[in-house]
């Protein structure tokens, strides 16, 4: 059971990826997959439960998701949007192209290797014993299955036993769920799974618009990012936030630089499964304007900056009513604007924030390359000024989020040596993404090609 309840949702979200953006390359629907299939997944537990069926029953879930599958193939079929001809699951080889294969490309693919299984092996060693996942997510899951219901009796008003964290929205804690039903006696594989799909999308991204020698590269020095690689284990809903608000944000991008319908649709789909995750990914559905003005037509730009607004906030909503008519709770977390008024509070706040973002034993390298490419690349901004849109977005989703931590009424600094800590995995892939697709490094792994040719 545990085979066919992961294949499931991995083919679920490979159709319905191919036929959003049929011209994504295998790779790239590869690492979609099982977030998508997630995603799917959470919306039908929830579904179930608002129409009063039970969430534990594994063979209707099961059933829904064949429906869902048979539906996407006949859909696909007649599109013509044939995924591995739907016949035969193989990836075709050309020899020319190995040939064209820096050497270094084998190195950086082998140590990724390495890394993940170590990762993978951490996280599926230990059982889950973060905080957060044990008073929250983890311990939510566990109720719904024992219950077969969100309404459980960690909810009661007599003896509440919810946190905070059982109020985030629910696509963590449903897939949490899905993975004990279907036989798994540790959650952490949510975990795994939402990790390689990061690592494969971010090969399958870059490679898109570069070479493997890129793609490889850069896909490690995401994966060994310390404070990233560290979070693996830990059984938190900010890893696959961070898939669906980073790939969210660059899919987006790919369909303004390229035109692409599909690419637009697939960002659309993986933000809204970003904000049905954590609330706060919406602030990456306010700051994607600066990707959207990239269209030239004002109507066109007024329209899918409309949707994407209108529908993220529909998700936000729906899980507030939800939190406040169904489960009689509300997540009420007290906010000020005092800080506003106080010089000396924002300093130390944004002191406090730039030391953390800055800090080595976090992230690495990656913010000083960021930083430093971005500058550089400056020389080419006539012929590069498209990257610079991205790099709005970065930008203005990042100062949202210090400006949220800032208005929170609590203990500033340990939401930002914790919290903004963790939120800011959200904008490593996309800091992956800028920097191997300026122009700069283009030329530098250009020169690294021809030199070994």
């Amino acid at each position: 059971m545990k085979i066919i309840g992961l294949l499931l949702p991995f083919l679920t979200g490979c159709l319905l990826a191919n036929f959003i953006s049929k011209n994504r390359s295998k790779l790239e629907i590869l690492g979609l997959s099982f977030p998508i299939g997630l995603g799917i997944i959470s919306f039908i537990l929830f579904l179930f439960n608002i129409t009063g069926l039970k969430i534990n029953i594994l063979v209707n879930i099961i059933s829904i998701q064949v429906l869902i599958f048979i539906g996407l193939c006949i859909i696909n079929y007649r599109k013509k949007h044939h995924f591995f001809n739907l016949t035969s699951i193989y990836f075709k080889v050309k020899v020319s192209k190995l040939k064209n294969i820096h050497l270094s490309t084998p190195v950086f693919i082998v140590i990724s290797c390495i890394v993940l299984y170590a990762l993978v092996s951490k996280s599926l060693f230990w059982p889950v014993f973060n905080y957060d996942s044990i008073t929250g997510f983890d311990f939510l899951a566990k109720a719904i299955v024992k219950e077969g219901t969100f309404q459980n009796s960690i909810f009661t008003n007599e003896i509440p036993l919810y946190s905070p964290r059982s109020l985030y929205p629910p696509l963590f804690s449903l897939s949490l769920a899905y993975a004990y039903l279907i036989g798994f006696q540790n959650s952490q594989i949510i975990m795994v799974i939402f990790f390689l799909s990061i690592f494969i999308s971010t090969y399958g991204i870059i490679l898109s618009n570069s070479n493997h020698l890129t793609a490889s590269f850069f896909s490690l020095l995401l994966i060994i990012t310390p404070e990233f690689a560290s979070f693996s284990a830990l059984s938190s809903s900010n890893i696959p936030c961070t898939y669906y608000c980073a790939f969210g944000i660059i899919y987006l991008f790919n369909s303004t630089i390229y035109d692409n319908k599909g690419g637009y649709l697939l960002g659309l789909l993986l933000l809204l499964f970003a904000v049905w995750t954590r609330s706060e990914a919406i602030i990456f559905c306010i700051s994607c304007f600066f990707i959207v003005i990239k269209y030239k037509n004002l109507n066109t730009i007024i329209l899918k900056y409309g949707i994407i607004l209108l529908s993220s906030l529909s998700v936000f909503i729906i899980w507030q009513l939800f939190l406040k008519y169904n489960l009689k709770v509300f997540n009420q977390q007290p906010v000020s604007f005092d800080i506003f008024f106080n010089i000396h509070n924002i300093e130390k706040i944004w002191s406090e924030v730039v030391q953390v973002t800055f800090l080595s034993k976090y992230y690495g390298i990656l913010v000083y390359l960021f930083l430093a490419i971005a500058l550089i690349n400056l020389f080419f901004i006539k012929s590069d000024y498209k990257i610079y849109l991205l790099f709005a977005t970065i930008l203005t989703s990042w100062v949202l989020t210090i400006v949220l931590y800032t208005i929170l009424n609590t203990n500033y600094s340990d939401w930002i040596t914790s919290g903004y800590k963790r939120n800011f995995f959200y904008f490593l892939p996309i800091l992956v993404y800028f920097i191997a697709s300026t122009k700069v490094i283009k030329i530098v792994f250009g020169k690294f090609l021809s030199l070994d040719n």
